[in-house]
């Protein structure tokens, strides 16, 4: 694929003797020219993450934008939401009541499981993480409002401590999120206490602004997504992370 302009953000564009761009397009090009053009451009999109400088070469990172933490968070509690209900288990032992418009093929029937899905939501409350805050909450008690009383949702409010074990929230519960400025920050407390007080949990999600350390050796890992705003994890933090924006 051709690169729709060089690595250094300047479009591919005429200039005159004394450097003014003559506003001249590609018909202007002679096919010598035009060929030059495309094979510099092509060659530009291989080297794509070097620049040359005169000073040597510098290595550009590519820039990964952050995803909506909302679409996150709504979607790593619903996936796994529907899993447990049963969305993604099926049988043929069953005829399928859709069979009765489909005589030559067989459908099969889905079934459901009783549904008793635990979320725990380990919530830096450092200063930084004020603007999420409300936001965050509002978002659980509308997924609990319309997923139903099978799902529980944990709320362990964190900073180099658990300060507030919210447990079970209901869709009823109007008290904020507490947010503390100042201390340490440390979201390995919640882990930590989740293991300390044999807390059930079928998915754990930390939302953090990053600057934390994090369990090391990892501490419920399989079940177990970071969440984070500013800094990511180290190379030596093996949980799953999505870098989100607020």
């Amino acid at each position: 694929m051709l690169a729709q302009g060089d690595p250094l953000g300047n479009d591919c564009q005429h200039e005159s003797s004394d450097g003014e761009d003559t506003g001249q397009g590609n018909d202007d090009l002679t096919p010598e020219q035009l060929g030059k053009l495309l094979e510099d451009c092509e060659n530009a999109e291989k080297q794509r993450g070097t620049q040359s400088l005169l000073s040597g070469t510098q290595v550009i990172k590519p820039k990964v934008l952050p995803y909506d933490w909302s679409k996150i968070l709504e979607n790593l509690i619903t996936d796994v939401y529907k899993t447990v209900a049963g969305y993604d288990y099926y049988t043929y032992s069953k005829i399928s009541r859709r069979n009765a418009s489909s005589n030559d093929i067989i459908l099969p029937t889905y079934y459901s499981l009783e549904v008793d899905l635990k979320v725990v939501i380990i919530f830096d409350v450092s200063g930084s993480m004020y603007e999420i805050k409300d936001k965050v909450f509002g978002l659980l008690i509308s997924l609990k409002d319309s997923l139903g009383e099978g799902l529980h949702i944990r709320i362990l409010e964190t900073d180099s401590e658990v300060l507030r074990d919210r447990e079970d929230v209901t869709i009823n519960d109007n008290t904020p999120i507490d947010i503390i400025d100042g201390g340490g920050t440390d979201m390995t407390a919640g882990w930590n206490y989740i293991k300390k007080n044999n807390i059930e949990s079928d998915l754990i999600i930390c939302l953090t602004d990053g600057y934390t350390p994090y369990p090391d050796p990892p501490i419920y890992k399989e079940k177990s997504v970071i969440m984070w705003t500013d800094t990511p994890p180290d190379n030596n933090c093996t949980y799953k992370n999505y870098h989100v924006k607020i």
